[in-house]
Protein backbone atom coordinates (compact mmCIF):
# COMPACT_ATOMS: atom_id res chain seq x y z
CA UNK A 1 0.00 0.00 0.00
CA UNK A 2 3.08 2.43 0.33
CA UNK A 3 3.38 3.12 -3.21
CA UNK A 4 -0.38 3.97 -3.47
CA UNK A 5 -2.07 7.10 -3.28
CA UNK A 6 -5.32 8.24 -0.96
CA UNK A 7 -7.95 7.66 -3.91
CA UNK A 8 -6.70 3.71 -3.82
CA UNK A 9 -6.56 4.26 0.28
CA UNK A 10 -10.31 5.19 -0.02
CA UNK A 11 -11.30 3.20 -2.48
CA UNK A 12 -10.44 -0.15 -0.48
CA UNK A 13 -12.00 1.04 2.55
CA UNK A 14 -14.88 2.00 0.06
CA UNK A 15 -15.13 -1.69 -0.83
CA UNK A 16 -14.92 -3.04 2.41
CA UNK A 17 -18.11 -1.14 3.95
CA UNK A 18 -16.81 1.75 5.32
CA UNK A 19 -18.91 5.03 4.92
CA UNK A 20 -17.44 8.34 4.61
CA UNK A 21 -18.65 9.72 8.45
CA UNK A 22 -16.66 6.38 9.52
CA UNK A 23 -13.48 7.00 7.92
CA UNK A 24 -13.29 10.80 8.08
CA UNK A 25 -14.25 10.26 11.83
CA UNK A 26 -11.31 7.36 11.81
CA UNK A 27 -8.83 9.72 10.58
CA UNK A 28 -9.21 12.48 12.44
CA UNK A 29 -9.06 9.95 15.61
CA UNK A 30 -5.62 8.61 14.43
CA UNK A 31 -4.51 12.41 13.96
CA UNK A 32 -5.29 13.20 17.31
CA UNK A 33 -3.70 9.89 18.59
CA UNK A 34 -0.21 11.16 16.75
CA UNK A 35 -0.88 14.62 18.15
CA UNK A 36 -0.97 13.04 21.59
CA UNK A 37 1.61 11.67 23.92
CA UNK A 38 -0.08 8.27 24.24
CA UNK A 39 2.18 6.52 20.79
CA UNK A 40 5.55 7.08 19.94
CA UNK A 41 4.61 8.44 16.47
CA UNK A 42 4.35 11.93 15.25
CA UNK A 43 3.14 10.72 11.29
CA UNK A 44 0.40 8.18 10.94
CA UNK A 45 1.98 6.29 8.79
CA UNK A 46 4.48 5.87 11.74
CA UNK A 47 1.85 3.75 14.13
CA UNK A 48 2.29 0.31 14.60
CA UNK A 49 -1.05 -2.00 13.22
CA UNK A 50 -1.93 -3.31 16.54
CA UNK A 51 -1.94 1.00 17.75
CA UNK A 52 -4.34 1.74 14.41
CA UNK A 53 -6.81 -1.07 15.84
CA UNK A 54 -7.04 -0.04 19.17
CA UNK A 55 -7.71 3.59 18.40
CA UNK A 56 -10.23 2.90 15.46
CA UNK A 57 -11.94 0.58 17.58
CA UNK A 58 -12.23 -2.52 14.84
CA UNK A 59 -10.37 -5.66 13.88
CA UNK A 60 -8.83 -4.40 11.06
CA UNK A 61 -7.25 -6.33 8.17
CA UNK A 62 -3.14 -5.17 7.35
CA UNK A 63 -4.13 -3.75 3.88
CA UNK A 64 -7.13 -1.89 5.42
CA UNK A 65 -5.25 -0.22 8.74
CA UNK A 66 -2.53 0.78 5.95
CA UNK A 67 -5.41 2.49 4.07
CA UNK A 68 -6.31 4.29 7.03
CA UNK A 69 -2.88 5.61 8.02
CA UNK A 70 -2.14 6.90 4.89
CA UNK A 71 -6.27 8.74 4.29
CA UNK A 72 -4.86 10.10 8.14
CA UNK A 73 -1.62 11.29 6.85
CA UNK A 74 -3.31 13.11 3.71
CA UNK A 75 -5.67 14.74 5.82
CA UNK A 76 -2.84 15.81 8.80
CA UNK A 77 -0.94 17.53 6.19
CA UNK A 78 -3.24 20.82 4.83
CA UNK A 79 -2.62 21.06 1.37
CA UNK A 80 -4.43 19.95 -2.23
CA UNK A 81 -4.81 16.72 -1.84
CA UNK A 82 -6.17 16.98 2.11
CA UNK A 83 -9.04 19.42 0.05
CA UNK A 84 -9.42 16.94 -2.75
CA UNK A 85 -9.78 14.02 -0.19
CA UNK A 86 -11.91 16.18 2.17
CA UNK A 87 -14.26 16.99 -0.77
CA UNK A 88 -14.34 13.42 -1.84
CA UNK A 89 -15.19 12.34 1.64
CA UNK A 90 -18.38 15.03 1.39
CA UNK A 91 -19.19 14.03 -2.04
CA UNK A 92 -19.84 10.30 -1.38
CA UNK A 93 -21.71 11.05 2.16
CA UNK A 94 -24.22 12.78 -0.37
CA UNK A 95 -24.31 9.83 -2.96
Amino acid sequence: MSRRDWRDALDLLVEMGWGSDEIELACETLIDACEGSEFDAKDPLELKPGHVERIVGDELEAEEGRAFQLLARTLAVDDTAARELRYVLWELDDA
